[in-house]
């Protein structure tokens, strides 16, 4: 058996322990949706290789769009979708290519159907045949129960406002407004505070990036309306930043061994919402260095947390964010 004091000791390395964090799931789905429909090539630097990302891929293939490969970069050919005959689709596992899928599917000119693995099918899409129905698109499950395999009929949305209650998730939504330019734009009113609201505002400073003039409202602090235009997405260049949720875990590993951990490719300035956990640990007292290359953690000794943390917009970090104040916290946090 290994001595228990071994294993106890903080790790002691020459140096910073460099983790490569992969690109953000939640950007470069994102960032594929919109080459899909750009009006001219898209290169992705930095796409995360995942499951996700390669049923979104898969997807976006059988809809008619090219895509290519040139070193670590993917390019994304757009105008699609560009199917001329009824298709199917397999999401895999992943709930959010299958709902980038449907919206991605919903401006074919033909039936597509999108479905996934048994354990995809177990998951409701409500949300999703809900908020189409809205625009007048239909979307039904032919299953055996309300979620997936859903078949999309095709065809212009009838209508370009949405009325958006309670959601079980943003990713509907998202996948709405990327490809609202194309589909004739979108008025959003948001009746209540949107799930995960920072994920919206992700995927609103995508397209502003895409060249898409959107309009937002805020009342009270919390977004209530969006106004995406009709219009021409821009392709080029994309840089896909390094995946926040990841190097949140990796900053919660640095408590543990109590060492110094460099992490290229992050930044404290990214907005992906799990950025703002980075910034809990650094008010609790990690000290964080930012370099052009990326981002320097050196952890000794216990953090200073607040008593009570507001994790709404950081839902992914809250798993390793209890492990760190469990580990490393000088009293008990709520």
């Amino acid at each position: 058996m290994p001595d228990v004091r071994q294993i106890q000791r903080p790790l002691v390395v020459d140096g910073p322990l460099r983790v490569h964090v992969p690109g953000s799931k939640s950007f470069s789905l994102r960032a594929l949706t919109l080459g899909a429909i750009a009006e001219a090539p898209t290169r992705l630097r930095g796409l995360l290789q995942a499951d996700d990302t390669a049923a979104l891929l898969q997807a976006m293939e059988v809809f008619g769009v090219t895509v290519s490969r040139e070193g670590d970069d993917v390019i994304v050919h757009g105008g699609g979708p560009r199917c001329t005959q009824p298709v199917m689709v397999n999401a895999r596992l992943g709930g959010a290519p299958a709902r980038f899928a449907t919206a991605l599917g919903s401006l074919a000119d033909v039936p597509v159907v999108v479905d996934g693995a048994l354990r995809l099918r177990e998951r409701p899409m409500d949300d999703v045949v809900s908020l189409f129905e809205q625009l007048g698109v239909r979307v039904v499950p032919v299953g055996d129960g309300p979620g997936l395999p859903l078949r999309m009929e095709g065809g212009a949305w009838e209508t370009h406002r949405l009325s958006v209650g309670d959601m079980a998730t943003s990713q509907v939504l998202s996948s709405l407004l990327l490809i609202a330019p194309r589909a004739g734009g979108l008025h959003v009113d948001l009746l209540r505070p949107a799930t995960s609201e920072p994920y919206l505002w992700l995927t609103i400073d995508m397209l502003r990036d895409r060249g898409v003039d959107v309009h937002t409202h805020v009342r009270d602090g919390v977004l209530d309306r969006i106004d995406v235009p009709a219009g021409a997405i821009s392709g080029g260049l994309v840089h896909v930043p390094a995946d926040a949720s990841a190097a949140f875990a990796a900053a919660v590993c640095a408590c543990m061994v109590q060492n110094e951990v460099h992490l290229p490719g992050v930044s404290l300035q990214n907005t992906q919402p799990d950025t703002a956990a980075l910034h809990v640990l650094r008010e609790a007292g990690l000290p964080m260095v930012q370099h052009i290359d990326g981002l320097n953690i050196c952890a000794t000794g216990p953090l200073a947390f607040d008593d009570e943390i507001e994790a709404s917009g950081f839902p992914d970090a809250v798993p390793s964010l209890a492990v760190c104040i469990a580990a490393r916290a000088s009293g008990p946090v709520r």
